[in-house]
Parts: structure tokens; sequence; C-alpha cells
């Protein structure tokens, strides 16, 4: 945790300096950092931090949203294979789009799934904006049968 908190801290000030850049600036690059990070075989802490930056930059771009350490926090113990617990208004669709973007880069596709249909559509088109921008698509299933959730689960 206390590791998480040093990340979350080193990626926020990263972040800070990508606020400068201009729209058409920040898109070039995190595209190519997007891009190269994707093919990478392995990730280190540098490589992490700064896509993390990106995915926390991005967010602010299309949504106004400031990202705080706990949600980068809950991010990092998501993609570490634990349960993050938020209370209300903690911001758990921020936490749950930069889990997704990291685990995007390290494992080339996502699945977040929700019991509430009307809490999916309504994330799915907060983060629609906020990956297009990086050039990564995004879908939204509705309803799944049983049988077909039971066997993404068990893969």
């Amino acid at each position: 945790m206390n590791n998480f908190l040093k990340i979350s801290k080193k990626v926020l000030i990263l972040q800070k300096d990508l606020e400068e850049q201009s729209d058409g600036d920040f898109n070039e690059y995190a595209q190519k950092i997007t891009h190269k990070f994707y093919n990478q075989n392995e990730f280190d802490n540098e490589m992490e931090i700064s896509a993390l930056s990106i995915i926390v930059e991005a967010i602010r771009r299309e949504e106004g949203y400031v990202a705080f350490p706990v949600q980068i926090i809950g991010a990092l113990t998501l993609l570490n294979g634990n349960i993050a617990e938020m209370k209300t208004g903690e911001g758990k669709t921020i936490t749950a789009i930069i889990a997704l973007y990291l685990g995007y880069l390290k494992n080339h596709h996502q699945i977040l799934f929700t019991q509430n249909q009307y809490l999916a559509k309504r994330d799915y088109e907060f983060s629609r904006p906020i990956f297009k921008r990086l050039n990564i698509s995004s879908g939204l299933v509705e309803e799944l049968d049983k049988k077909v959730i039971k066997n993404l689960v068990l893969k």
C-alpha cells in the first residue's frame, strides 16, 4: 500500500507536466506511448507511472475530473489481483477506467462486469471518449445470458 501511495504521487506529478501540452501534442504523445507500451512484453515501474499519468490526464481533458491518489491506489490494487472497497463518492468509475487502461496495455484486453445496467451504460458513455482519445476501442454489452457469463468468468 505504501508503494502504491508513492507511485500515485509520482503519477500526479507527471500528469501535471502533461497538462501543459496542447491537445494535439498530448493526443500524439498519448497514442504513441499507448501503442508502444501495448507492444511491450514487460512493464517496469517507470512505464507504469508514465501510462498511469496518461490515463489520468486523458480523464481530466475529456471529463474534467482530476484523479486523487485513492483512485490510483484503488486501480493498482485491482491490477494486483486484490479487491478494492470504496465508499460512495470516492470515485469507483475513475478507478475502474485507470485499471482498465493499464490492464489493457499489459494484457491486451479487459472486461468489466457490473450487475447494474444503468451504471454500466452510464460508465461506458463516460469512458468512451477517454478511450477514443487514446485510440482504444470499447464496447458495451447490456445483457448476457447466464451461461455466457459463466463461460467468460471461467476462462
